[in-house]
């Protein structure tokens, strides 16, 4: 039985899928995520075939389960084409666990999906280790996840991730859009790059200018997309009333994004002279149009979070956000607006 088992493992080697490799990788996964595991994971799927959290454990009196799903796009290629993989894992953390925040949970447990032609161990276990140390930034657990090799579908060298991330929050401490109304003050939480979108914008950009992306433009570009792993420490301090909706602005830049949590009947108004973008970024976007607004629907101009707060809670709230995010700046309000007028104003 060991002959025929061991002959056909040869013939799904031969068809580009090697099981062996794939074991003593996951192997390695298990034995990396038992040095640090939440006490509420009963048991993880690693090696196994599913995970389970005892939510008893959180002590929340009404649990209400908040789930996000999200990859790294073309931001991907543009780290293999530069040979620097080591912020991916990062990404792939922030982009699922910023979204879970604006409904004011907190992660729970992460999944992760690597997929691949041809399993290359060494960029496998670089970008599991940036998954790990992203989620022991924002206290959240590895539960398992999925590894494929799928000769043919992939380029050579290439390969896709996805994740997935649960969290929890009380039920009455749910952060909803609805709450919004006109005279909330909207504060930003600046990003720390063009985070994981409008790479495949950025990508044409190397091809038809490559002189402006020398090393130091290329590591601005792959830095890690900020993990707002201390809003929830906000949350326990400000209550719905205060904290009114938050913005996760991603692909489609920040109108687009901030008018997903904006009621009928009311718009945003935003100061451009204090949007937080940083000078480099500034610097290399003017290389290309004279306006850096132009490209406010692809990029997050430097807007990683967006806050929307009660007026009359201001002096308490700024209390609070200045602990937890010292670089914090207003930039606008919301006010009344006519039924099909806009809902974001740059002025």
């Amino acid at each position: 039985m060991k002959d025929n088992f061991n002959s056909g493992q040869n013939y799904y080697k031969d068809a580009g899928v090697d099981t062996e490799k794939a074991d003593r990788l996951v192997s390695w996964i298990a034995e990396e995520n038992s040095k640090k595991h939440s006490k509420c994971a009963l048991s993880s799927n690693i090696g196994g075939f599913a995970g389970s959290y005892d939510l008893g454990r959180l002590g929340l009196k009404q649990p209400v389960l908040i789930a996000s799903t999200d990859g790294v796009g073309t931001k991907l290629l543009m780290a293999l084409d530069s040979g620097r993989l080591e912020s991916l894992g990062q990404d792939l953390v922030a982009m699922c666990v910023n979204d879970l925040y604006t409904s004011g949970a907190s992660p729970l447990f992460f999944l992760d999906y690597y997929a691949s032609g041809k399993l290359d161990e060494l960029s496998f276990k670089v970008v599991l280790s940036g998954i790990k140390k992203a989620l022991n930034l924002c206290s959240c657990t590895l539960l398992g996840g999925e590894t494929a090799e799928l000769p043919g579908l992939y380029q050579k060298g290439h390969f896709d991730l996805a994740g997935f991330v649960v969290g929890a929050v009380e039920k009455k401490a749910m952060i909803r859009p609805e709450n919004v109304r006109e005279g909330d003050l909207i504060y930003v939480l600046p990003s720390s790059g063009f985070h994981s979108n409008g790479y495949s914008l950025l990508r044409k950009w190397c091809l038809e200018k490559p002189n402006l992306f020398n090393q130091e433009v290329l590591a601005k570009l792959l830095t890690p997309t900020r993990i707002y792993s201390r809003l929830p420490l906000l949350f326990k301090q400000c209550s719905p009333d205060v904290i009114h909706a938050l913005s996760h602005i991603t692909g489609g830049g920040v109108a687009a994004n901030l008018s997903r949590v904006i009621p009928k009947g009311l718009s945003c108004y935003l100061n451009k002279s204090v949007i937080p973008t940083p000078l480099w970024m500034k610097n290399f976007l003017l290389n290309f149009s004279s306006d850096i607004f132009s490209f406010e629907s692809v990029f997050n101009l430097g807007v990683g979070m967006m806050i929307l707060v009660a007026k009359e809670q201001q002096r308490d709230f700024e209390g609070c956000l200045r602990e937890h995010f010292s670089d914090a700046v207003v930039v606008g309000e919301v006010r009344s607006s006519c039924i099909g007028e806009k809902k974001v104003h740059f002025v």
